[in-house]
C-alpha cells in the first residue's frame, strides 16, 4: 500500500498507461489518511493566532491535485475508457469500481 502510495508521487506527471484497481485506491485511501491525519495533528496543537497551519494544509492538499489527476486518468485507461471521464462525477467511481481489461488495450500494456 505504502508502495503504491509513493509510486504516485513518483508518476505525478504520468498521464499516460494505465493503473490498477489497488494501486488507485491504494493511494487515493493513504492520501485522505495522510490529510486527515495532518488536519488532525494541526487543529489539536494550533493556536487561533497561528496561520501557518491552515496555509501548510492548502499547500499539500494543492501539491496532491497532479498525483491525484494522474492516477485517476491512468485509472481510467485501465478500464479502457478515455482519461477524461476520471473528471465526470459518478461515472468516475463506477469506472474506478470495475475490473481493469485484461492484456494489453489502446492505452497500453496492462500495469503490473
Amino acid at each position: 500500500m505504502i508502495g503504491h502510495y509513493i509510486d504516485g508521487w513518483r508518476q505525478y506527471a504520468t498521464f499516460s498507461g494505465r493503473a490498477t484497481r489497488r494501486q488507485f485506491w491504494s493511494f487515493y485511501a493513504l492520501h485522505m489518511l495522510v490529510l486527515i491525519g495532518l488536519a488532525a495533528v494541526m487543529s489539536a496543537g494550533a493556536s487561533p493566532e497561528d496561520r501557518a497551519a491552515p496555509v501548510l494544509f492548502v499547500l499539500l492538499f494543492l501539491a496532491s491535485v497532479p498525483p491525484l489527476w494522474s492516477i485517476g486518468v491512468r485509472r481510467m485507461h485501465d478500464v479502457g475508457v478515455s482519461g477524461t471521464w476520471f473528471f465526470v462525477p459518478y461515472a468516475n467511481v463506477g469506472y474506478a469500481l470495475r475490473r481493469g481489461e485484461a492484456g494489453p488495450n489502446k492505452y497500453g500494456p496492462a500495469a503490473p
